[in-house]
């Protein structure tokens, strides 16, 4: 049988795209097999869908997307977290210790405590 003499215009219908929106996936997967094998374009109703469930971070790429004035001001004070994370940090690692608390300039000035 000549493929242009097939008539697909029923693949296009409404009717087939009720079909397969409550169809099982393995026929909405058989059926666009059938179609790709054909040389056709798949119709829209037959396209793979997306993920049922969002994932996180594609739940707040779009919402920032949304609202951008947030989403700066979200990133400033994750930013400004960091510092003071930064700066607890630095302060438990000199733990009170003199030698970790010096300012470098001073050792390199030779000025001390002990100095006389």
């Amino acid at each position: 049988m000549d493929p242009a003499k097939i008539d697909l215009s029923p693949w296009y219908s409404t009717d087939t795209a009720q079909y397969l929106a409550s169809a099982d996936r393995r026929i909405v997967i058989g059926f666009r097999a059938a179609v790709e094998m054909v040389g056709q374009p798949v119709p829209s109703a037959a396209l793979r869908r997306a993920s049922v469930r969002s994932s996180i971070a594609s739940i707040v790429r779009d919402y920032n997307a949304d609202n951008p004035v947030e989403a700066i001001r979200d990133n400033q004070e994750r930013l400004s977290a960091g510092n003071e994370t930064s700066k607890a940090q630095q302060a438990a690692r000199s733990n009170g210790d003199i030698l970790n608390s010096l300012d470098p300039s001073d050792l390199l000035k030779g000025s001390d405590d002990n100095a006389r």
